[in-house]
């Protein structure tokens, strides 16, 4: 997007790399308005590419995104979501919001908690605008206190909390393939990243007991038996 003169065409790309046969492909950072249906229909026939969708929203209020500069709507993210989920019910949403944007009223906050509320993430993160010199709204006169910003993303984080707990506990009994990622000495588990779940932090964690001796790279069937608020707890079922 930076670049537009060397845009890739992002449908050919994800063929190309479809065709190489790759374990699994994860594809981060989407921008909403730019995801078309052929790109949703291509992921949700494909071997490779996770049904995993990181779509930084920002903020669900079109007065914010205005300010923003973002292009799309919040009804646009809304149709959007709602196609991947029609097309793949078992997909992963993930995204990233700023509280406390200049500009931001209550109203506008407000606005992004009841979207959340209504999609429902599997996974969200959210930072508290940070005023960085040089940027454009870094000259906005209505900048906003710490301590609004604070307590909006606390707002925004503890209803993250109960959706995330709610989401988890659907996935007790499903089986998920992946990744051995590594050993836990303190809780003598391994970790797991399956296409639920990217590496950077963001998302929660899946570990799980297993009597057999694996090593990292494998790739094994874990049966989910517990949720917690964020990660998954299972037992190994097989390679």
């Amino acid at each position: 997007k930076d670049f537009p003169e060397h845009k890739p065409d992002m449908l050919e790309l994800m063929k190309a790399l479809d065709a190489l046969g790759f374990y699994s492909i994860r594809l981060l950072y989407l921008y909403p308005e730019e995801v078309t249906d052929e790109e949703l229909d291509f992921i949700a026939a494909s071997k490779s590419i996770a049904p995993y969708f990181d779509v930084p929203i920002q903020s669900a209020s079109d007065h914010v995104l205005k300010e923003m500069n973002r292009h799309g709507t919040v009804q646009d993210m809304r149709e959007l979501f709602s196609k991947i989920r029609e097309r793949m019910p078992k997909a992963v949403l993930r995204t990233t919001l700023i509280a406390g944007f200049p500009n931001e009223s209550e109203e506008d906050h407000k606005e992004t908690l009841s979207f959340i509320k209504e999609i429902r993430f599997d996974h969200l993160g959210v930072f508290t605008y940070s005023r960085e010199e040089g940027t454009a709204a870094y000259k906005r006169k209505n900048q906003i206190p710490e301590k609004t910003k604070k307590e909006r993303y606390d707002e925004l984080m503890e209803e993250q909390r109960q959706i995330s707990f709610s989401l988890n506990k659907e996935r007790v009994g499903e089986v998920m393939e992946g990744l051995v990622t590594g050993y836990d000495e303190m809780k003598k588990m391994y970790s797991l990243r399956s296409y639920w779940n990217a590496p950077d932090g963001i998302d929660g964690n899946i570990f799980f007991h297993s009597e057999k001796a694996l090593k990292e790279g494998d790739i094994v069937k874990v049966k989910i038996l517990k949720a917690g608020v964020y990660d998954l707890l299972g037992t190994f079922l097989g390679e």
